[in-house]
């Protein structure tokens, strides 16, 4: 869990082109220290829903496997994303959308360490 160690404590993201909308999401250790649990808000919206799946280290960044996304909803869609830890207090989070079997853009979110 030691690439997971600089995430610990709470973050608040803005979504590029929707300042508008953010993410806040904190990062604790669980179970011994063998788990890592993110519990993530995104507001203001009624966003909600769950994922799972893979993730390594790639040039220094954790790197999220594809994966399908199942929203509140039901609605599923194929996500991966790429998170780069800028320092102690900055994490920058590039996540595209598989459409019509190709990779696209779907956002970037730019974090400071909020505790």
């Amino acid at each position: 869990m030691a690439p997971f160690a600089p995430l610990m404590g709470c973050w608040r993201g803005a979504f590029d082109g929707n300042a508008a909308i953010h993410d806040e999401r904190c990062f604790e250790p669980m179970l011994e220290g063998r788990y890592v649990r993110d519990t993530h808000f995104v507001r203001p919206t009624t966003y909600g829903g769950i994922s799972a799946g893979g993730v390594r280290v790639e040039e220094g960044a954790l790197v999220f496997d594809a994966h399908t996304y199942t929203g509140a909803d039901g609605a599923t869609q194929r996500l991966r994303s790429r998170w780069t830890i800028e320092g102690r207090d900055r994490l920058v989070v590039v996540s595209e959308r598989e459409i019509e079997g190709a990779w696209r853009p779907w956002g970037r979110i730019t974090y400071t360490r909020a505790r």
